[in-house]
């Protein structure tokens, strides 16, 4: 394969010159006007194929009939019978011979660039989910941001796991997550976006909304900030409640099979994502578990049977764990120690 042929082939199956090509911004269009200028070579071939897959019309990125289809290849034959009008140029006898020579290929990756936009969505055994799903997991003791291709921005707890596709489809949006994440949801009247976990199924159109679950367990919370969304459980039962439409400020809970609601502070449920570390009114166990996961750390905890009723204070940001041990350490009375990624704290 020469290099030409390589190169070209390379772009039509980089999905970040696809992001070149459709939804462009500025750092993309930086990196590759940069690798365009770095050769004659690269920029013959990015000029040639972003000519010729833009002028069959995929940024519309609707599905192609075969009259669609065969009416897109004409054009890249007359492209290549013509030399694009300049046929006793050289360097017009150079793109001719390229596209001659590369013709076969471009019929085939055509194909495997339509399927990155076009997935099929081949249902997993009992779901109704496209087979290509991405998934996203936060490194424990770190925060992260993803945006969806329906322009939806997701915040992640360290820990969390979620997975996704890559492209949604035509009458919904799903996710799945484990773990704590903040969803702002795009507007779509005409698709809703659900996310499941375990246990809950929250549906919602444009909101803005905290679902935290919790590991090796059923336990599971969806606190709502704006919009309005409905919430229901994954386990049907006959003799309780199954779902619950939530208003701004307030939260289902799931516990032990049953769902029920209540008002939450929505600066405590959801300042994680700001980078905020809230401990006002937690008592010492929960104190513990909150800084277990933003510090990935475990706790050793001796003559526990000392630990006293109290309730914690304070919100920190940019904080070491030893600063704020400090700060809680006069709260609930303890001492402590840190080796390694071990805190052993005694009363």
């Amino acid at each position: 394969m020469t290099e030409r042929k390589k190169i070209i082939e390379n772009l039509l199956g980089d999905e970040y010159f696809h992001k070149f090509l459709i939804d462009s911004d500025k750092e993309c269009t930086e990196f590759w006007e940069q690798w365009k200028n770095e050769s004659s070579l690269h920029a013959d071939c990015l000029d040639a194929v972003r000519i010729q897959l833009l002028s069959m019309q995929f940024a519309d990125q609707t599905p192609l009939s075969a009259n669609k289809k065969s009416t897109m290849w004409s054009s890249i034959s007359e492209q290549i019978d013509h030399g694009n009008g300049h046929s006793e140029n050289k360097a017009g006898h150079g793109r001719l011979r390229t596209w001659l020579s590369v013709a076969a290929t471009v019929s085939l990756l055509v194909v495997s660039f339509m399927a990155y936009y076009f997935v099929i969505n081949a249902p997993f055994p009992g779901d109704a989910m496209p087979t290509r799903m991405n998934e996203f997991v936060v490194p424990s003791g770190k925060l992260s941001q993803l945006h969806l291709e329906d322009g939806t921005e997701v915040r992640l707890f360290a820990g969390a796991k979620i997975s996704y596709p890559e492209v949604f489809e035509a009458d919904i949006r799903e996710v799945y997550i484990e773990g704590e994440a903040f969803f702002e949801v795009s507007k779509d009247p005409n698709r809703p976006f659900v996310v499941k976990t375990k246990s809950l199924v929250t549906t919602a159109l444009g909101t803005s909304f905290n679902v935290r679950t919790f590991n090796h367990s059923d336990h599971c919370e969806v606190s709502l900030v704006t919009g309005k969304v409905k919430v229901e459980k994954v386990e049907k039962s006959s003799s309780s409640l199954n779902e619950i439409m939530l208003a701004p400020g307030e939260e289902a809970v799931l516990d032990a099979g049953e769902i029920s609601m209540h008002s939450f502070n929505i600066e405590d449920k959801t300042g994680w994502k700001d980078g905020y570390i809230i401990l006002e009114n937690k008592d010492f166990a929960e104190s513990v578990a909150i800084l277990k996961r933003w510090y990935n750390v475990d706790f050793i905890i001796e003559n526990q049977q000392l630990v006293s009723n109290k309730l914690g204070t304070g919100k920190f940001k940019n904080q070491s764990l030893e600063n704020i041990l400090q700060s809680i350490g006069y709260t609930f009375d303890f001492n402590f120690r840190i080796e390694g990624d071990n805190v052993f704290v005694t009363f």
